[in-house]
């Protein structure tokens, strides 16, 4: 009994190390706003290995607060065309809210990893 408890005992060890980092990967929930900005970048940007784009979030309190998707800061966390199309009707769109999906991409940057969108709250911005 006691030599398969020293068996088991590394790899109780290592599930109990790996749980907290799996806790740190979830999404979180951003703060609910408008689109105030919308930027995509082609494979031609000298910006595009590092990023596919931006999203500019007015946020209820004032805050104006940058996500990114796509390249490296967010790497394996691009949005689809549908996505970006549905983002981009938004920026004009003063009956829309975005509540942004994210998740930490490199250097602790916010990465939009999806959204729900819906109409504005009473004192919210429009």
């Amino acid at each position: 009994m006691l030599l398969r408890l020293k068996q088991v005992l590394p790899v109780l060890l290592g599930v109990a190390v790996v749980m907290p980092a799996a806790v740190a990967l979830a999404d979180s929930m951003g703060a609910e706003g408008s689109v105030e900005e919308l930027t995509v970048y082609s494979s031609s940007s000298t910006l595009y290995s590092n990023r596919r784009g931006e999203l500019k979030i007015k946020e209820q309190g004032g805050t104006l607060r940058t996500y990114y998707f796509g390249g490296q800061k967010c790497s394996h966390m691009n949005l689809s065309t549908s996505q970006v199309d549905l983002l981009a009707s938004a920026v004009n769109n003063a009956n829309v809210n975005i509540a942004p999906t994210w998740r930490t991409g490199t250097s602790g940057t916010r990465c939009v990893v999806g959204f729900k969108m819906r109409k504005p709250t009473a004192g919210g911005p429009s």
